[in-house]
């Protein structure tokens, strides 16, 4: 199921190009749902085929069964011997066929100007309903994120496989809280990562390049001259995002492997110059926050020794009144991830084997002032707790790479703002 209604009934199925024995499959997506199958149907019998390849360009029609042939053929081992499957969408390559077909490739994202022809006519919109399964992507990627701990490079094939995963640690945020500046050393050593990169995307003929920059290029006064040097090197210019973006980003990477579930899902990014913790569910993301809290940025304002003193985790905590209403915090399920500036692993789903690594549990309480701050007694790497925001049904939390960056994540959890809950 790649297509749900919002309360979570199946629209449109997508099947395998060819069936366990062998046997070619040319349509790939099917319209199930109870009340999109009857208004297509009737759509068709009052001729919409004819309908819309008189109103729509040939040439746009033929584009949208080749698009949609290259996305099935690339879905077939390369290693298969016999029938294939043929034809475009609903099999066929010249007009219509089927407009059942068009419209249920369209819901699940495909660009298709039949199945959005359709939909114009029957009143059907995407915001309405919940794609589970993105589209399979018809070309090679390569997306580069900027980091203030290191600089991250994924290339993808064009089925969005993983092809390649480097984390390279680049401290581009090295003495940036003291000097308010990304120093040349930094600069120099990121760039060159970036030359580096940029042999692979070449090499792996990647057709799009993506990269963004996060908070050290959102802090730093020389920040435009590190972009503009950037740029020289890979062709296009880094975006700085916001720490909304970034949350947002944040969300869709750590959540796009995990098997759906009902309820919300809260993510925690610690990074090395900010932290995120988003909020969402299948729908989207709910509510995000940014702080200007990493593990780079606290290490060098507090920690001197590894793993750090206590008397440093207690002066990294950010102390505020703790006189406040409360609000309960029930942690239902549990898992680690890779933070952005973290583990150089090419699993996006567990960093390197550690025994405190990957934590599971039942149900943890504990109380939250809000919206002040309160402090608690260091215990890292244990799981953060997280708000009853709509009975939360998972935590992602995103740990640290180094002892020290643990401190600093339990710092940030220990002076979270809890006024996000809310």
């Amino acid at each position: 199921v790649v297509v749900r209604t919002i309360d979570g009934d199946p629209v449109v199925l997508r099947n395998e190009p060819l069936l366990d024995d062998g046997t070619p499959m040319p349509t790939r997506y099917w319209l199930c749902g109870e009340r999109e199958t009857v208004l297509a149907g009737r759509l068709e019998s009052e001729g919409a085929v004819n309908a819309v390849e008189a109103e729509l360009d040939p040439a746009l029609i033929a584009a949208a069964h080749e698009r949609y042939a290259r996305e099935r053929d690339a879905q077939i081992p390369a290693d298969h011997v016999g029938p294939r499957p043929s034809g475009g969408v609903g099999g066929t390559r010249v007009g219509v066929k089927c407009i059942h077909a068009h419209l249920g490739w369209w819901l699940a994202g495909g660009d298709d100007p039949v199945g959005s022809w359709a939909a114009q006519r029957l009143g059907l919109d995407r915001a309405n309903y919940i794609v589970t399964s993105a589209p399979v992507r018809g070309e090679k990627l390569a997306a580069i994120d900027i980091g203030t701990n290191s600089t991250n490079l994924l290339l993808v094939d064009e089925v969005g496989q993983e092809v390649e995963r480097r984390v390279t640690v680049t401290r581009l945020g090295r003495n940036l809280a003291a000097t308010r500046e990304l120093s040349e050393e930094s600069m120099t050593a990121t760039l060159e990562t970036l030359a580096g990169y940029m042999t692979l995307i070449r090499q792996s003929g990647s057709q799009r390049i993506l990269v963004t920059a996060t908070e050290a290029c959102r802090r730093a006064r020389n920040a435009e001259q590190f972009i503009t040097r950037a740029r020289d090197i890979l062709g296009v210019t880094p975006e700085i995002v916001t720490g909304e973006r970034e949350a947002h980003l944040s969300f869709l990477g750590a959540t796009a492997h995990l098997d759906p579930i009902d309820g919300d899902t809260l993510v925690i990014d610690i990074g090395g110059g900010s932290t995120e913790m988003i909020v969402g569910n299948a729908s989207g993301v709910r509510f995000s926050v940014s702080y200007p809290i990493g593990a780079v940025t606290l290490t060098e304002s507090h920690f001197t020794s590894d793993p750090p003193r206590p008397e440093d985790l207690t002066n990294a905590m950010v102390r505020r009144p703790t006189t406040s209403t409360t609000s309960s915090a029930t942690i239902l399920r549990f898992s680690t991830s890779p933070a952005s500036s973290g583990w150089p692993a090419r699993s996006s789903r567990s960093p390197p084997s550690r025994s405190d690594s990957r934590v599971s549990t039942q149900v943890r309480s504990m109380a939250f002032p809000s919206p002040v701050r309160q402090r608690r007694t260091c215990s890292a790497p244990s799981p953060p707790s997280a708000s009853r925001i709509g009975s939360p049904t998972r935590v992602s939390h995103q740990s640290a790479p180094t002892l020290s960056s643990e401190g600093a994540a339990c710092s940030s959890r220990s002076c979270g703002d809890s006024n996000w809950m809310n």
